[in-house]
């Protein structure tokens, strides 16, 4: 383990502040931001040899900065006071870092004020259980309910970014959470720091994830663990409206979390527009990946004359039937290539944005994706099996659920408008408990409510 004296300790810390403030200046000037520094005790003399501060509010072509003391008391004071201060400035918008983030960079913080637009809060979750960015929208209507992030918190514990959550819960606010990053603490943490300061840079991400959610989804840890298989894999979570449950799930699975208007074709591609991944799979959050997925994602995507895959289907259940639809679903998908959207479906990032996504539509978007992915190339049916919950075949019975199934397709080659086919689709499964309000197991300890708000 390393060991620093004080005067190697106010090295690193120096030498970290100048590379934070390299890339937000960057980052300032690029999008005309206000670049506020804050800083406490001796630091000022710090800043003034790093840039030019001799005035204290500087104008630069649309951009500006300020050098300003901070305010005392713990960190729940401190970011008080700056955002309370911005806010009688008129500032609509403000993301807030510290200087011991060497992770952070101007990608997340560009992603950070474009998910305000939608969004409330955003965080970038740090991998010790706090967080290492903190975006607020400052609109004054939201300013009793942002209050209470900073009161109450354990700040420097494992706690934070939970307490945070749950201090915002059922205050109509919607939270985004960004790529988890490390921050600089102890001693053992000086290798994130060597690695940036010698230009290495984080490991590519070669898939990204998608699962789309609605309401409380009881199923979904397990779903986003199949994933978390290998290092160049992101996982975002995109849920309809606040869905707080699923929040937390992603908070303590350190993975990406965004907020979206009801509709799985909206939420896919709300998350495809941040991904990072060259290629994408698209997991419904009742569905578990197999064990070896992401070498079968390069083996069918490495190949050109392949738009893209998807994976033979296998549902929990001991029931005959279920072998029935199995054998249905493999037959249907290999002699036609129409796999549904419960096989995860993979592709290139680039094929996805040639297609324009998902069509948004209220249901068949999977299905006419998939039609159109085939006019582009061979749509390969792996031999590993995802594992997918029967709760609606088991609920509805297998029988009815796949003849349901079949009609809507059918339905749908023949031009029945799709509102009256959700309809159909929708309507047997009233009563239906898909969509639960979660209970106190399954909430964050406050108590989470599920609203969906479009």
């Amino acid at each position: 383990m390393p060991c620093l004296g004080a005067e190697g300790a106010a090295r690193v810390h120096h030498d970290m502040t100048l590379h934070t403030l390299q890339w937000a200046q960057a980052a300032a000037e690029s999008r005309k931001l206000l670049l506020q520094v804050r800083y406490h005790g001796r630091e000022a003399s710090d800043f003034t040899t790093l840039f030019d501060w001799s005035t204290p509010l500087r104008q630069h072509h649309g951009w500006r900065r300020e050098l300003v003391p901070q305010a005392d008391g713990d960190l729940g004071n401190k970011l008080r006071q700056a955002v309370d201060a911005l806010r009688s400035q008129g500032i609509r918008r403000a993301v807030l870092i510290g200087s011991d983030c060497p992770e952070l960079d101007e990608r997340i913080l560009n992603l950070a004020f474009e998910s305000l637009a939608s969004h409330q809060i955003c965080f970038s979750p740090a991998l010790d259980g706090g967080y290492t960015l903190l975006g607020l929208d400052l609109e004054h209507r939201y300013a009793d309910a942002l209050a209470c992030l900073f009161e109450n918190i354990d700040w420097g514990t494992n706690r934070v970014l939970a307490q945070s959550l749950a201090a915002v819960a059922g205050k109509g606010l919607h939270v985004r959470l960004l790529l988890a990053t490390a921050d600089v603490d102890r001693p053992d943490d000086l290798a994130i720091w060597n690695s940036r300061r010698l230009g290495q840079q984080s490991p590519a991400c070669k898939i990204s994830v998608i699962l789309p959610v609605f309401g409380s989804e009881p199923l979904l840890q397990a779903a986003i663990k199949s994933g978390q298989r290998d290092t160049d894999i992101e996982i975002i979570v995109s849920a309809a409206g606040e869905s707080w449950n699923a929040l937390q799930i992603a908070a303590e699975s350190k993975v990406q979390f965004l907020a979206s208007r009801p509709g799985r074709a909206r939420q896919m591609n709300q998350a495809a527009a941040v991904a990072r991944g060259e290629w994408l799979l698209f997991l419904h959050a009742d569905t578990q990946l197999p064990q070896n997925y992401a070498a079968a994602v390069k083996r069918v995507l490495e190949q050109p004359t392949n738009s893209a895959g998807a994976f033979r289907l296998h549902i929990d259940s001991k029931h005959w039937q279920a072998r029935l639809v199995e054998y249905s679903v493999q037959l249907r998908s290999r002699s036609w290539g129409l796999p549904y959207g419960d096989q995860a479906l993979f592709l290139r990032n680039a094929t996805f944005r040639q297609l324009g996504g998902f069509p948004d539509w209220p249901l068949m978007e999977d299905y006419e994706m998939a039609r159109r992915l085939r006019k582009l190339g061979r749509l390969v049916i792996c031999a590993e099996s995802v594992c997918t919950s029967a709760r609606r075949w088991e609920r509805l019975g297998f029988l009815r659920t796949t003849l349901i199934n079949q009609f809507i397709v059918l339905a749908y080659r023949s031009g029945v408008p799709l509102k009256y086919l959700a309809q159909i689709y929708r309507r047997p499964a009233q009563g239906y408990a898909a969509n639960p309000t979660p209970n106190n197991s399954q909430t964050i300890k406050s108590g989470y409510n599920e609203v969906a708000r479009d």
